[in-house]
């Protein structure tokens, strides 16, 4: 997905229209992998990390929606 990370919010338009991304990641050294593109299973990725690298046991999914306000505009 190209569009900008962080889109312009209107008043007409929610939060929850925004495009979201979401991510599994290692708490320990915070690499991750997206899981926008339906192929990458949180549990495999984080079995495979946990081989590479002992003692990263945990880990978590994050969702992030990203917007930005125009400050010259006042409700």
């Amino acid at each position: 997905m190209t569009s900008d990370p962080f889109p312009d919010l209107f008043a007409h338009l929610e939060i929850s229209a925004l495009p979201s991304r979401r991510w599994v990641e290692c708490v320990n050294c915070v690499d991750h992998a997206l899981l926008d593109d339906g192929k990458t299973d949180p549990q495999e990725w984080a079995v495979g990390h946990v081989i590479l690298h002992p003692g990263h046991t945990r880990y978590r999914i994050v969702s992030q929606v990203g917007f930005r306000l125009d400050a010259t505009v006042t409700p």
